[in-house]
């Protein structure tokens, strides 16, 4: 028989953060720098940045869909 864990040492579960993934065309690093400010590690959200080379709306789109299914969010 295993060891048994009394009920008090059993915390509750994690409260995972809210992930934001946001896209930016990736010329230049303000976008990246200007959202960053948000993410101070104290909220409940995080934020990711999917980062392009493309000014075009939808390489962008899919720049974004590359990021969220490496996050498995589809």
């Amino acid at each position: 028989m295993g060891r048994r864990i009394s009920k008090d040492r059993i915390g509750k579960p994690r409260n995972k953060k809210n992930k934001i993934i946001i896209a930016v065309e990736g010329k230049n690093k303000t976008e990246k720098i200007y959202f960053d400010n948000f993410d101070d590690g104290k909220k409940n959200y995080s934020i990711t940045i999917a980062r392009g080379n493309d000014t075009d709306p939808m390489k962008l789109v899919r720049n974004l869909e590359k990021e969220m299914r490496k996050e498995k969010y589809l």
